[in-house]
């Protein structure tokens, strides 16, 4: 099998306050893959992430993205980095102060799009996520399943070639976590790799993807979940 990867981590640790949380990992998620990343809270899989996203810095090792080595850029290269990454939170963190539109066209807004561009790429999005009719809805008056189906509309803004989900489900009932899954699958299905924390291991089952545990700070393949990738 030809490996394309679009995410590498090469003998990545991380120490903080003299706590290792990953030790020695090597990681990589190839362009148009869906992967899980799983294991117990506190074992280190939103911080693997936060160095994917330059909101930490390996203790050591590298760490790429595309052909990019991004644990060495500069402060004023990250904006630049993040615009090639779509994130989505388990807490929405939406502008209660806007509405639905408004929310995904701020994304857009900063990257100094106009008024026509802003207007016509936030209905693109609210058709794909299905929030059309929610467009001038307040950001407070959705349901948990359409908040977050709001904040991956923001995070496609900018046409990212990466969308990392940490716990997109973890606040949502069932359904609405199956009608994500759904959503993120379809997102996925259209090219772009998605890299996913959960700790969700019925939907594991039920959507299986390339599955890996975090452990004692090691990642480990998981061979409880089917389709498991015999390596990394």
């Amino acid at each position: 099998m030809t490996h394309n990867p679009i995410i590498r981590l090469s003998d990545v640790s991380l120490v903080y306050q003299g706590k290792t949380i990953l030790d020695s990992v090597d990681f990589s998620l190839d362009r148009g893959e869906f992967c899980y990343l799983i294991g117990n809270t506190g074992s280190g899989k939103s911080s693997l992430l936060k160095l994917i996203y330059r909101d930490a810095i390996p203790t050591r090792g590298e760490v790429y993205v595309g052909q990019t080595r991004i644990d060495t850029l500069r402060n004023t290269e990250i904006p630049g980095l993040r615009r090639k990454l779509g994130i989505v939170f388990q807490d929405f963190q939406l502008l209660h102060d806007r509405n639905v539109f408004e929310n995904i066209a701020f994304a857009l807004e900063i990257t100094g799009k106009n008024r026509k561009e802003i207007k016509e790429k936030v209905l693109e999005l609210l058709n794909q996520v299905g929030l059309t009719h929610k467009q001038k809805s307040k950001t407070t008056d959705l349901s948990g399943g359409e908040q977050q189906r709001v904040v991956i509309a923001r995070a496609l803004a900018n046409d990212p070639e990466i969308l990392l989900a940490d716990e997109p489900t973890g606040n949502l009932d069932p359904s609405a976590a199956e009608s994500i899954m759904d959503l993120l699958r379809q997102i996925n299905r259209r090219g772009m790799s998605v890299l996913m924390v959960t700790h969700d291991h019925a939907l594991v089952k039920k959507y299986p993807f390339r599955t890996i545990q975090i452990m004692d700070g090691q990642l480990r393949k998981t061979p409880v979940f089917s389709r498991i990738s015999e390596g990394l």
